[in-house]
């Protein structure tokens, strides 16, 4: 943001266009009156005195998207956390999703817990599929895709059979057999 200008130097700049000099001649006159400008400094300020005398209001504020408001806001994470209804305890890791439709469960993991292929099978996968995609996406159980890494426990067989029985889609970085789609 420009520094603010005095207002005798603003009317210094004001004067010499007034009596139509140009931009750099108002720079090497004000100079010589022991005023250091720019000549960006004179043209901001001549442009914003053009716009007051039209009556042209000061153009909005130009925010940067990292100004923009998050779609996870505070809101958000207390209607999830009401939602899931339940107790976080302090010695679990927790998994919160939200989709489109709704929130999923919460499925929690020891943080010693040793996650193989039947423990995200039965702890993860399936409480996926029989509760929380039947209660999201009532008769669209057969559109949804679940999108899981290539982590050894989420591409054994045991996975692939229970999901291609369940006729579930997968996105993934990898196919199930971890082999480039």
């Amino acid at each position: 943001m420009p520094a603010p200008i005095i207002s005798e130097t603003r009317g210094a700049i004001l004067a010499h266009h007034q009596n139509g000099h140009s931009h750099r001649k108002i720079v090497d006159g004000l100079f010589d009156l022991s005023f250091s400008v720019s000549k960006s400094t004179v043209t901001r300020v001549i442009t914003e005195f053009e716009r007051e005398k039209r009556g042209i209001p000061k153009p909005a504020k130009k925010v940067g998207p990292q100004c923009l408001p998050s779609k996870y806001t505070m809101d958000l994470i207390r209607k999830v956390d009401a939602a899931t209804n339940v107790d976080n305890p302090s010695t679990l890791d927790q998994l919160k999703r939200v989709s489109y439709c709704g929130a999923t469960g919460i499925y929690f993991v020891l943080v010693t817990s040793k996650v193989n292929s039947t423990f995200f099978l039965n702890n993860i996968v399936k409480p996926i599929l029989e509760k929380d995609v039947p209660r999201l996406y009532p008769g669209e159980e057969h559109k949804v895709i679940l999108d899981f890494d290539s982590a050894p426990s989420h591409t054994t067989p045991a996975v692939y059979f229970y999901l291609k029985s369940k006729k579930s889609q997968v996105h993934r970085e990898r196919g199930l057999n971890g082999q480039q789609p």
